[in-house]
């Protein structure tokens, strides 16, 4: 089966594929329009052909949002995310988009449909798991960048005139559900976990003081370590797909490849842990497997990212404490940060945040929260005035 490109001016592409002749001897052809560059085309190209042999092909006037999505899902998601991502993406598209809109012809869908879908996932009682209450914002809102993302390659595919996506207003993520731990929990959980395992003892502790995420701890390698700065360098992420195992990934974007200054108690500590590894590394010999990981297995290999999150849902249960996930960390490390008065813009370079938007998203309400803390600390200040003043308007009156 041949393919052919042939260039329409500017970006536009005409994607080619001969496929025989029929039984009446008439040529079959199958083409697609493509915009964008040369190498992009002869991907794409190479793609269309690959989905006329799987006899996959849905001609534009009969297809559906379902076969859109999921060619798309194949076809680009597949090859331009990472695993972790991709998942994401599938699960997002499967269980909540497809459901809902994947009946609709392509000249069929239009932005009230997308409204009307996020409208019903918000409300109670939708979630698919069981779960009491709504699906989160923050979910709904995932799904609207993945959606956006799919009909603006639909768009380049020739397959719509443009994006529905950018008529629909982004749900707002709902801030609240982001709940921090208190100062006072931050220190009864430091006190005890402090009598746990070495490495889970650090892990948790860079997570609330260095904001880290947990992929972002487990990717950290000696190398990036800098003890004279009492810094890390966040260089590499580990994940872990089912199906695909444990990988090696750089950060998500270019701010979150980034140094983290930590406190000099913290780093000797890490010192410490890494003398300790040194010698089981000797006694191990030949089992040991170098990576050059701060946190490893017992014989080197990458710590498994599950490990962590089911050690920390029980430590947290054992200690009486609130059962939060262990991302909630970097959340209380942004919120203690926050009242300590740092500008966001600080905080958001510290999270690697693409930029300081991300944080205001994020994490506005605590901002507000602690404006409003600070607000109510210098109100001593003021109260004598406005009763002086208070007092003299009443006589006024008075008088």
């Amino acid at each position: 089966m041949a393919g052919s490109l042939e260039h329409r001016g500017g970006d536009k592409w005409r994607l080619v594929v001969s496929a025989g002749r029929d039984a009446s001897g008439k040529r079959i052809k199958y083409t697609r329009v493509f915009h964008g560059g040369e190498r992009e085309a002869k991907k794409a190209l190479s793609l269309f052909v690959a989905e006329i042999l799987r006899d996959e092909y849905v001609k534009p006037e009969k297809m559906t949002v379902a076969d859109f999505l999921r060619n798309w899902l194949r076809d680009y998601a597949a090859a331009n995310t990472a695993p972790s991502t991709y998942k994401r993406y599938v699960n997002l598209v499967e269980n909540h988009a497809i459901p809902r809109l994947g009946a609709y012809k392509l000249d069929q869908i239009k932005p009230p449909h997308v409204v009307k879908m996020y409208n019903d996932m918000q409300k109670e009682g939708s979630r698919k798991d069981g779960k009491p209450g709504a699906i989160s914002g923050t979910t709904v809102l995932q799904l609207h960048r993945i959606l956006h993302k799919a009909f603006e390659t639909g768009v380049r595919w020739n397959l719509f005139s443009k994006n529905i996506i950018d008529g629909v207003d982004a749900p707002r993520r709902n801030n609240h559900e982001i709940t921090p731990l208190t100062e006072e929990q931050v220190k009864q959980m430091l006190e005890l976990v402090s009598k746990e395992a070495p490495h889970y003892h650090l892990i948790t502790l860079i997570a609330v003081i260095g904001g880290l995420r947990r992929s972002e701890i487990l990717g950290l390698r000696w190398r990036d370590t800098d003890f004279s700065k009492n810094a890390v360098m966040v260089n590499q992420t580990l994940h872990y797909v089912k199906g695909w195992g444990l990988f090696f990934k750089e950060p998500k974007n270019r701010k979150s490849r980034r140094a983290v200054t930590l406190p000099a108690e913290l780093m000797g500590l890490l010192k410490q842990y890494k003398a300790a590894q040194n010698e089981r590394r000797l006694a191990l010999g030949d089992l040991w497997q170098d990576n050059d990981l701060v946190f490893t297995g017992w014989n080197g290999k990458p710590f498994h990212p599950d490990n962590v999150t089911s050690w920390f849902k029980d430590f947290m249960r054992r200690s009486g404490l609130p059962p939060v996930n262990f991302h909630t960390l970097r959340h209380t490390s942004c919120s203690l940060l926050i009242s300590e008065g740092l500008h966001a813009k600080v905080i958001s370079s510290r999270l690697g945040h693409s930029g300081i938007q991300i944080t205001m998203n994020t994490y506005g309400h605590l901002f507000e929260a602690s404006q409003r803390e600070a607000a109510d600390a210098l109100a001593h200040l003021v109260t004598p005035s406005i009763s002086t003043a208070s007092n003299k308007q009443s006589k006024r009156a008075r008088g």
